[in-house]
């Protein structure tokens, strides 16, 4: 974007931010149109739509447009180029348990709001897709999905997996995520087959990745050097890795005798204490990517 349209952008969030305030006076502008009443599937999340933005001349915003709440037009969630399509949580969120049920595939969802509402994220386990490591341990299938309103995020779907222990293990690799941008409108038609080549990906290239890493030895001093230089180069929230230094602490030099025994013990610590879920994901790539350049 360039430096002309984020001025333009900018200003028309300004102006958005006066129309909100015009509407809530003005409850005219959404008139109320009386509909024959019908059985409906009983939503589970915030619904959006669009609305047309103007300036404080009331000349119509034709670059940009808004992305509000159905129910409460105040609230906004993003301003957005023309090309932007909604993809409905309602509608992702169907979609997804859709795709899982069809391969029949026995799991466990939790889904989280976020944002007020803006954003929602969806984990899945799948205790029946479980592999188990030459050091015994055993890793079962987790996948990720998020849709938002806001542009944090397009309809994303990230492949991972969940220890013996319960906390969350994840590559850097791109093979292991599936993202479709806004632009494109709501095409959930390959989630299906997303899904079923992640069980593949999940079965062979990720716990192959895990397994090599599991391969590559590390001694103790080597373990407190990268730490250490970690801390200093501040690769992640020192705050973070601190706690791992801390962590590291407590453990025994065969529990960290290798890049998987590493990495898994900052998984732990980054698993249990970062709130933010983009946030854990950035961290845990980033650490990922230094582990294995040891």
């Amino acid at each position: 974007m360039t430096k002309t349209q984020k001025k333009a952008k900018a200003r028309a969030i300004r102006e958005s931010q006066k129309k909100i305030k015009m509407i809530k006076k003005m409850k005219n502008d959404y008139p109320t149109i009386k509909t024959v009443e019908v059985e409906e599937k009983t939503k589970r999340f915030i619904e959006a739509e669009e609305m047309e933005l103007f300036d404080a001349e009331g000349r119509h915003i034709t670059r940009w447009k808004g992305i509000v709440n159905k129910e409460q037009k105040g609230q906004m969630f993003n301003i957005v180029g023309r090309g932007y399509k909604i993809a409905q949580h309602d509608d992702v969120i169907e979609a997804i348990e859709e795709s899982v049920n069809d391969l029949e595939l026995t799991h466990n969802e939790r889904i989280v709001t976020l944002n007020e509402g803006a954003r929602v994220h969806a984990i899945m386990n799948f205790p029946k897709i479980v592999e188990r490591l030459s050091n015994g341990e055993t890793l079962e299938l987790r996948v990720t999905f998020d849709n938002s309103y806001d542009s944090t995020t397009g309809l994303r779907m990230v492949l991972g997996s969940t220890t013996s222990k319960g906390y969350y293990l994840l590559t850097s690799e791109s093979y292991g995520t599936y993202y479709h941008r806004h632009t494109k409108g709501m095409d959930t038609r390959n989630l299906k087959k997303k899904l079923e080549k992640g069980i593949d990906v999940f079965r062979n290239k990720i716990i192959a990745k895990f397994e090599q890493m599991l391969s590559s030895k590390l001694d103790i001093a080597t373990v407190i050097n990268f730490l250490d230089k970690c801390i200093k180069e501040k690769v992640i929230s020192v705050k973070y890795l601190e706690m791992i230094r801390d962590k590291l602490d407590t453990l025994k030099a065969s529990d960290v005798d290798s890049q998987y025994a590493l990495y898994n013990m900052i998984a732990e610590v980054l698993s249990a204490q970062v709130e933010s879920i983009d946030a854990q994901k950035r961290h845990m790539e980033t650490m990922y990517n230094k582990v294995k350049q040891l």
